[in-house]
């Protein structure tokens, strides 16, 4: 469960390099689109280890509000994107 966990928080940085580093076109907007998806499904795995008790309600707390800020920076930046088009 934790290697799946790692697998997604993992993925949203890689998705945010890989799409910059395409810049073509709608590619980079789409890789953030995946990278906000990758944020939304590690905030899935955190409650599910949170429901078994792998982590703390603290950790949890501090986590969830790292996934929701990253959603919220990556909302923003692909509504600027969206805007210049």
């Amino acid at each position: 469960m934790w290697a799946i966990h790692e697998r997604s928080v993992s993925s949203v940085s890689a998705n945010i390099a890989e799409g910059y580093g395409r810049r073509k076109g709608k590619e980079y907007e789409h890789y953030l689109y995946i990278s906000r998806g990758s944020a939304n499904e590690s905030l899935d795995w955190y409650e599910k280890l949170k429901r078994l008790n792998y982590v703390s309600i603290d950790t949890f707390n501090q986590r969830e509000k790292i996934c929701e800020e990253t959603r919220a920076m990556l909302t923003s930046m692909i509504n600027k994107l969206e805007e210049k088009r």
